[in-house]
């Protein structure tokens, strides 16, 4: 009788999994359409930024004193820079400086600064200063067009047509001064070919060796984006016109339900029906890459996309469903948890302790600084594969998870017990990361993909690796 409503629970399952799979690569099917429109990038700077870049400057480089403005926005223009940013004080002279030299126009609001909206054309670009709209009436009956900001949070958003919203990212005051002109050129690439940014606010360095300094960051900037196929131009319309904007709570509780389900039923599948750690290990990944399909399909939204709603419980959706294989394993092997291995238990804990607190501090964007050696491997890594596999997945999750589903059975590792749960608990970290990979909806679902493929085959060979060490030093 068990087993016949085991069948009858294992085929229903399977019919609903399979549809549901189906619908979600139907919808991601659309939705990589829909991504594949976005390849105009908009490189802009303030006009303002250009009017202090010859003064600041001149003094460094002689070859370039008494550079005037204009001849170094020409320049500026030459080397890619598409657009120009205009504050009200500057408007009259910036707009003729920018049609001068065929640049698009972005309007700068401060809502602070007592600014209004009534003199700009219709159909404008507008950059609300720390991302606060105002006068909405205004923003809709001309039908401006909103720079949605990176890391500053959306006000006032509501209402306005997706399709009028452009995404925008830049590096704020106090961080450009720290940053070289390298890792300013890695951090607006990463912005465009991990999350699709249609603007790019470049921000200019006032002291150095001379405006060529700039103008070599610029140019490279675009050399790289031109070279990997993206186009320049003024981007003024958001090509991530997907979903109804409707029921944006409840997929988020739906996604959420999905991204702690998926790792958990990877993982008992695949205890349940396979033995060998190999098999196990890719009828996890497998079913936890489906996972994260239909959490993407669910939302594929634009209000997802360009960030104006995110998924809600990250940190959650990583860590319950270790606790909980961790808690299952212990309790099922709660007779056999004695022996030489529990001298390591403590080591392991801490050591795997402090590797998933940071992981998971370190889950959604700019929580805590980058370790020297992370920055370096993340550079290596986006230049290696461009879609950057997780390290959480590949280093940590995936070699853990195949050593210790081969400690826990073989024999020879019948003393190791406990150290085994540790790793296989802390390989399930590797699992729910692939399903949050695909929950931040603004990375492009093919980039999402592609680093979660990267990860495994990556993970697979350090996990082979470490298995055959440990038969190597345990042997039978």
């Amino acid at each position: 009788m068990e087993k016949r409503t085991e069948k009858a629970f294992l085929i229903t399952g399977s019919v609903c999994f399979a549809a549901a799979l189906i619908w979600a690569l139907f919808i991601s099917a659309g939705r990589v359409r829909v991504e594949q429109q976005l390849y105009t990038f908009d490189l802009a700077a303030a006009y303002s930024d250009v009017l202090q870049l010859p003064a600041a400057l001149s003094r460094d480089s002689s070859a370039f004193s008494g550079l005037k403005s204009d001849a170094e926005l020409a320049v500026l223009k030459g080397a890619g820079l598409t657009s120009l940013i205009i504050e009200s004080s500057d408007r009259a002279a910036g707009e003729a400086a920018a049609k001068k030299n065929g640049l698009g126009i972005i309007y700068k609001a401060d809502y602070e600064k007592g600014e209004t909206l009534s003199a700009l054309p219709k159909g404008s670009r507008v950059l609300f200063v720390n991302n606060q709209v105002f006068d909405k009436a205004s923003v809709l009956s001309k039908g401006l067009k909103p720079c949605l900001l990176e890391l500053y949070k959306p006000v006032g958003y509501e209402g306005i047509p997706r399709k009028d919203i452009l995404t925008a990212h830049t590096v704020k005051d106090q961080e450009l001064e720290k940053l070289s002109f390298p890792k300013l050129r890695d951090r607006f690439l990463r912005s465009r070919f991990e999350r699709r940014i249609g603007i790019l606010y470049l921000k200019f360095k006032r002291s150095g060796t001379g405006p060529l300094e700039n103008e070599s960051f610029v140019s490279g900037l675009s050399a790289v984006l031109k070279g990997a196929g993206e186009k320049p131009g003024v981007f003024s319309a958001n090509p991530y016109i997907l979903g109804t904007g409707e029921h944006i709570r409840a997929r988020q509780y739906a996604a959420f339900f999905i991204a702690l389900f998926f790792p958990l039923l990877a993982f008992f599948a695949g205890m349940r029906y396979f033995k060998d750690p190999y098999a196990r290990f890719f009828v996890m990944f497998l079913l936890s890459l489906a996972g994260g399909v239909i959490v993407s399909a669910v939302i594929s939204d634009t209000v997802f996309m360009i960030k104006l709603e995110q998924f809600g419980g990250v940190k959650y959706a990583l860590s319950l469903p270790v606790a909980a294989v961790l808690t299952y394993l212990v309790f099922k092997n709660r007779g056999e948890l004695t022996g030489r291995g529990l001298a390591l238990t403590g080591g392991l804990i801490l050591l795997f302790g402090i590797i998933f607190a940071v992981a998971s501090v370190r889950s959604g964007n700019f929580n805590v600084p980058l370790f020297p050696f992370e920055e370096s491997l993340r550079g290596f890594l986006e230049n290696a594969f461009r879609a950057r596999p997780r390290a959480k997945e590949f280093l940590i999750g995936y070699p853990c998870l195949l050593l210790g589903l081969n400690m826990l059975y073989e024999e020879r590792f019948k003393e190791f017990k406990l150290p085994a749960i540790i790793l296989v608990s802390v390989g399930v970290f590797g699992l729910t990361s692939v399903v949050n990979t695909f929950c931040h909806a603004h990375i492009p679902f093919l980039m999402s993909m592609l680093r979660s493929v990267y990860g495994a085959v990556l993970g697979l060979l350090g996990g082979a690796i470490l298995i055959k060490l440990s038969r190597l030093l345990r042997r039978p």
